[in-house]
């Protein structure tokens, strides 16, 4: 086969599929994986593909889009409160401890009214609008540029300010989650934000609903095996939370 004809068939078939991994290529196209690396790379620059950390993503998917605030606070709500009420009994009396923004570390914002004195620091507007319902808790926003869609801050600012501190513990949310693809987010200005995020905290917790597994989004930012624990729903596949376990991750199902 030659070299543009290859580079077409690889771009039909991850149109066709939305996304695919470094070894799906390999095993479709009976190519070496540094020869899917390279055509990878030629068709990125290209701008037919988006290049991700152990795999590609279709240029139409939709995976470089955020979905709205509005429209993730309507999905899997009940999930999202199960998750929030176990993450929660993590948190011990004296703690400081990130929120990162989402709709399910939302959740866990509610449910802190039985936690006394705990700091809590956040990039999310929201959090910590609530969070001043709650005495005992100590509050710090993390400044930056604002995302107004979103309520959150990031960049620079953001990013000194994580610089600088030390917490006990960091309860994060994804935008994606694949055992190849590590944890992924839609903005590389959110994937540079969760990188130092991780750095500051002693233990790493992702809080997600079922949705976000074996999915794909556009960047890359950290090996699933980097995180301490996972706290998901009853409603993720048995088959990814098995996946979870061989890497010898703690996995909360809810």
């Amino acid at each position: 086969m030659l070299k543009d004809e290859r580079y077409q068939k690889i771009v039909d078939w991850v149109n066709k599929k939305g996304a695919v991994t470094v070894e799906e290529l390999c095993e479709k196209f009976s190519i070496s994986q540094s020869t899917v690396s390279r055509d990878l790379q030629v068709l990125n620059q290209a701008g037919k593909l988006i290049k991700t950390h152990g795999g590609v993503v279709s240029i139409s998917s939709g995976l470089a889009t955020e979905p709205s605030v509005t429209y993730r606070k309507t999905q899997f709500t009940d999930e999202k409160q199960r998750i929030a009420m176990k993450a929660v009994e993590y948190i011990k009396s004296g703690e400081t401890i990130i929120l990162d923004s989402g709709t399910t570390t939302f959740c866990m914002a509610e449910h802190l009214h039985d936690n006394e004195f705990i700091n809590v620091w956040t990039n999310d507007l929201s959090i910590a609008l609530e969070l001043t319902n709650h005495e005992h808790v100590e509050i710090t926003v993390l400044g930056g540029n604002l995302r107004k869609k979103y309520y959150n801050t990031m960049g620079v600012l953001t990013n000194q300010l994580l610089n600088s501190i030390h917490v006990d513990r960091l309860f994060m949310g994804v935008d994606a989650i694949n055992v190849d693809g590590g944890l992924m987010v839609y903005s590389p200005d959110e994937a540079e934000l969760k990188r130092m995020m991780i750095e500051t905290a002693k233990e790493t917790i992702v809080v997600c609903d079922h949705s976000k597994f074996e999915k794909m989004a556009l960047m890359s930012f950290c090996p699933v095996e980097k995180v301490q624990r996972i706290i998901t729903g009853k409603e993720t596949d048995q088959e990814y939370i098995d996946l979870i376990r061989q890497l010898n991750i703690n996995i909360d199902v809810v």
